[in-house]
């Protein structure tokens, strides 16, 4: 039996300095690299932070939020990912606001295993990020259903800390399959 194969799914790529979500999705690489070896795990960036975004990028991203994309997803990338997905074991998903991803590859027949991480409870995040600002609705439940869709088409989520977790499946009504607190590099 050959080694296993990864896509991990990820939300940008940086130069240097790694924020907390990026923090987290570099030690979840780190971890799956070591299991599987980085040659098994292919990285696939939603946006590449070495280049700088277009209006064009911006309207484009505002116009699917209402869709269920999240910024820098559209129905094009998804249908890339659920082709590149095929030659893949596992989907890694390093944000539970790509759920959709998750939907599209279980619709599409993907006969790996899609396994998502939740950084936060995302629409509890972008509700206290956000306030009443115009447009936040629109966030909020492009949020709210991405973490929905991570819930119902993953075959396994990953839960940053156990308060997340009971939220999850308050919210959602599904358990946390794992825990997997994230240490953070302190600057």
């Amino acid at each position: 039996i050959g080694m296993k194969r990864l896509l991990f799914i990820r939300y940008k790529k940086t130069a240097n300095v790694f924020e907390g979500g990026e923090q987290g999705s570099q030690k979840n690489w780190t971890v799956l690299t070591g299991l599987l070896g980085e040659e098994n795990v292919t990285t696939y960036y939603i946006h590449d932070e070495s280049h700088k975004r277009t209006l064009g990028e911006y309207i484009k991203g505002a116009f699917w939020f209402p869709f269920g994309y999240f910024f820098g997803i559209t129905p094009k990338r998804v249908r890339e990912i659920v082709k590149m997905a095929a030659d893949y074991d596992y989907v890694f998903i390093d944000r539970s606001l790509f759920g959709i991803i998750a939907r599209e590859l279980k619709k599409n027949g993907f006969k790996g295993r899609i396994i998502a991480f939740f950084h936060n409870v995302e629409k509890l995040y972008f509700q206290a990020k956000l306030g009443h600002r115009p447009g936040s609705f629109i966030v909020t439940r492009c949020a709210w259903k991405n973490d929905g869709w991570s819930c119902r088409y993953a075959d396994r989520i990953i839960a940053l800390n156990p308060r997340d977790a009971r939220v999850i499946e308050s919210m959602y009504s599904r358990k946390a399959d794992a825990l997997v607190p994230v240490a953070f590099v302190d600057k």
